[in-house]
């Protein structure tokens, strides 16, 4: 089915704040190798993984922006239609925000998405209170920027 992007993103929310701004580093990384980026969002994506996953070592972290910037340069080969997103019952993402922020780059305004018919068993909580202490300030106002970019873009109400 499809989904619009909106509609996804508006479903991220946990009270009131977004849930899943972890999706916006990628968009980062997707931007830099289209020629939208700043060329910071590898290195952000990095300080990510390695904010939320502390015993994670630096090169399991480089290996997977390794492989999701292989997704991104080969998305004529990986198709999003054929690879849908999963999502739960009640909207959040179980599965491919990495193919979200693909989309979410390149301006669509839907991708294909599946229910899959589990819940969380915690919320996500990748939100601003979570991700402020991840980077130092300026990349962490870079990576507020680029959400409130997307959400005007999209028109997110919040």
């Amino acid at each position: 089915m499809e989904v619009s992007i909106k509609t996804i993103l508006e479903n991220q929310f946990l009270l009131d704040e977004f849930a899943r701004l972890d999706i916006f580093v990628r968009v980062m990384v997707v931007e830099d190798l289209i020629g939208n980026g700043d060329g910071s969002g590898g290195f952000i994506y990095q300080q990510m993984y390695k904010g939320l996953f502390p015993r994670r070592k630096y090169r399991d972290i480089n290996k997977r922006l390794l492989s999701f910037i292989d997704l991104v340069k080969n998305k004529e080969e990986f198709d999003l239609d054929s690879n849908p997103i999963h999502l739960t019952k009640a909207g959040k993402i179980w599965d491919g925000s990495h193919r979200l922020s693909i989309a979410i780059a390149n301006k669509n305004e839907t991708i294909n998405a599946v229910e899959v018919r589990k819940n969380f068993r915690k919320q996500m909580d990748f939100t601003e209170r979570t991700f402020k202490h991840l980077f130092d300030e300026s990349d962490y106002e870079w990576l507020l920027s680029v959400k409130d970019y997307y959400f005007k873009y999209y028109e997110v109400k919040k």
